[in-house]
């Protein structure tokens, strides 16, 4: 969703500026914003020449470094430049030329969101096992798990249900669920496990 907020001077030699946003990003992501200004002249022509932009970011009340683009009336902040669960203020500060004391402000409030973890088990989720193989079953869950936000640290937990022939009942192999090899991996013993029975 892109915002715009303008800040009218009713001063006329003062510009009138306005910034194009994302109200919502995610940490991973990239956010553009873009500042238009314009200053209407004693004729009453509008004009937008020779202005000058500048940025300010905020979080919270503390100021924090405003990345440098190409282009001054665009700030484009790289992902994982912000903090998950945060509300920033940036503000596109715009002066009537490189001397001038003579500023107008916009103001943009863009809320940066924390991602879902996204979690696989290497080899996909259905595998059929032999209870004569000699070797565990291993389940590995760390493989092709992350956080898109590069911010969480796992903490894995594993249980284990019966599908069918009964949904819902404890699995024989419960009191064998180990993590030998990492947290992430679970071995199970082919042996404690139930012919026919899908889990």
């Amino acid at each position: 969703v892109v915002s715009s907020i303008s800040r009218i001077s009713l001063d006329k030699s003062s510009p009138i500026v306005s910034i194009s946003y994302p109200k919502t990003i995610y940490r991973h992501q990239q956010a553009s914003l873009y500042a238009t200004g314009s200053v209407i002249l004693c004729d009453g022509v509008l004009t937008t020449a020779n202005l000058v932009y500048n940025w300010a970011v905020f979080e919270g009340e503390t100021q924090i470094d405003a990345p440098v683009s190409r282009d001054p009336r665009t700030l484009i902040v790289p992902p994982y430049s912000f903090k998950s669960n945060k509300l920033y203020v940036i503000q596109a500060i715009v002066a009537l030329d490189a001397v001038s004391a003579t500023i107008s402000t916009a103001s943009a409030y863009v809320a940066v969101l924390q991602s879902d973890l996204i979690i696989g088990i290497k080899g996909g989720n259905e595998r059929n096992v032999s209870i004569t193989d000699s070797t565990d079953i291993i389940i590995d869950a760390g493989s092709d798990s992350y956080d898109p936000d590069l911010t969480a640290e796992f903490e894995y937990r594993w249980s284990c249900v019966e599908i069918s022939p009964t949904f819902g009942n404890d699995c024989p192999s419960n009191s064998h669920l180990t993590s030998a090899l990492s947290p992430s991996i679970l071995n199970l013993d082919p042996l404690t496990l139930t012919v026919g029975n899908t889990l």
